[in-house]
């Protein structure tokens, strides 16, 4: 069998185990091509179902992002109820009793990553004392990572855009997150016309509203 070689390991080793800086536009465009390489799955009718840092890999001197281990992946049914993932990344959907989960249990798991790569910390460090199960009861009930922890970054101005559209992501309610496509297009734009305009995301949830049909928003 043969390989891809990603030369520049997982983007968990970037973020937790290098001391490589990276600038804004260079975070926004790995989740870029996350959401590229997850509209495409999702479009194939699958969901991956273990999205998070350690399977995604970095080649091209950190330039590229590749999206990996698709042990987990899964026929989209009309409903999924097999609980399969990373406590830290699953969507709380996957483990509610009797729950059931679609593609949008991606966007949650997206959305745990952007804040990962912005913040530059593990998710839920604050509660790594927790066992599994408990911090899946916290998650379930609401608990999220400190979308705060994302001003660290000092050098960026503006950040409260990408502090949105994260919490967009990890939303409780699946059919509030934006789907692939919609996050593909929103990262699209460049970030510096966000942070001048940070009302440009709200204006992009009207424009689904009173223009779906002739967008064909999904």
């Amino acid at each position: 069998m043969l390989f891809e070689f990603a030369d520049c390991g997982s983007l968990y080793s970037f973020l937790h185990e290098s001391n490589i800086k990276i600038t804004l536009d260079g975070k926004l465009n790995w989740m870029s091509q996350i959401a590229k390489g997850m509209e495409y799955l999702h479009d194939q009718k699958k969901v991956h179902r273990d999205l998070k840092s350690k399977n995604l890999l970095l080649c091209n001197k950190y330039r590229t992002v590749k999206i990996c281990d698709f042990g987990t992946i899964k026929e989209l049914a009309t409903v999924n109820t097999e609980g399969i993932g990373t406590i830290a990344y699953m969507a709380p959907e996957i483990w509610n009793e009797g729950g059931s989960y679609t593609e949008r249990c991606d966007v949650f798991s997206f959305g745990i990553v952007f804040w990962e790569v912005m913040s530059g910390e593990k998710p839920f460090y604050d509660s790594q004392h927790m066992e599994p199960m408990a911090l899946q009861r916290k998650i379930n009930d609401g608990k999220r990572p400190n979308i705060d922890d994302i001003d660290k970054l000092k050098k960026f101005e503006n950040l409260n855009y990408i502090k949105l559209l994260i919490q967009k992501c990890w939303d409780k309610e699946p059919l509030m997150r934006p789907t692939m496509r919609r996050l593909v297009t929103i990262l699209g734009i460049q970030p510096r016309v966000y942070s001048k305009n940070p009302h440009l995301l709200l204006e992009i949830d009207r424009l689904r509203d009173i223009c779906e049909e002739d967008f064909k928003f999904p």
